[in-house]
């Protein structure tokens, strides 16, 4: 009897054994991403990883890219996913540069509406139908154009010898280069979801560098009437100063635009 009892004992050890050693072999089999969210900054790369074979894919790789090892290259400001098979990973991409506060873009907006939203920033008056705030700390000044007292451009000016590189990454990080226009020193972007459309000029002869931030589907020949009547406006409000064209440093910017 004691001998049944112990035979009878050992199998269900075994049994029992064997159970946990499917189970385990079935918890190895599972395939998992390392971790479904990552935070980077602009520029940032990380890693991740599956164990089993996968596809890698971005939903927006002008945000984040990845590669067939898993290799995540942060490219812009934003937010996508990153899929290894059916399994997502959430990438939230922040910006390393905050150079300046982006103007009003709520098209169609009022005097009013605007000047509320440039509360702290010296008002600078109204020019015709551009209407201008000054950020006299950082030498940087606001112009915004209206039609029928509704906004259709919003626009930064800044002196691009001490501020075109700060101003150049900071774009970089959050709009795509469309299109440049060497014969004017003028560059075209637009933001990922091509909702804005942001037209960069710079003025050799001043030292002048404009940020155009327009409807997306706004066209070149308008874009360049505002970057000419813009360009007089600006300089005469003296918010600016007017610099001896360093070609050296116009060069290294308009490089930046065309990589």
């Amino acid at each position: 009897m004691k001998t049944f009892k112990y035979l009878s004992l050992m199998l269900i050890c075994a049994v029992m054994s064997l159970s946990f050693t499917a189970c385990s072999d079935d918890e190895d089999a599972t395939q998992y991403l390392s971790q479904n969210e990552l935070s980077l900054i602009a520029g940032q790369s990380a890693k991740l990883t599956y164990n089993g074979d996968c596809t890698w894919e971005s939903d927006e790789p002008l945000i984040a890219e990845v590669d067939n090892n898993g290799n995540v290259t942060a490219n812009r400001v934003g937010e996508t996913t990153i899929w290894a098979n059916n399994e997502s990973c959430k990438v939230k991409v922040s910006p390393k540069y905050n150079t300046y506060m982006e103007p009003c873009i709520n098209w169609g907006a009022s005097e009013s509406e605007v000047t509320n939203f440039m509360n702290g920033y010296e008002n600078l008056g109204k020019n015709g139908n551009t209407l201008g705030f000054g950020d006299m700390d950082n030498e940087i000044v606001y112009m915004y154009m209206f039609e029928n007292n509704s906004l259709t451009a919003s626009v930064i000016g800044a002196n691009f010898i001490s501020k075109g590189e700060e101003i150049t990454d900071f774009l970089l990080e959050r709009y795509v280069v469309v299109s440049v226009d060497n014969s004017d020193y003028t560059y075209y972007m637009t933001s990922i979801d091509k909702k804005i459309a942001v037209a960069v000029s710079f003025n050799a002869s001043s030292g002048l560098m404009m940020v155009i931030y327009m409807p997306f589907d706004v066209n070149s020949a308008n874009t360049k009437t505002i970057i000419s009547v813009l360009n007089k406006q600006i300089i005469q409000n003296n918010v600016i100063k007017r610099t001896p064209t360093d070609i050296n440093i116009l060069n290294d910017l308009q490089n930046k635009f065309k990589e």
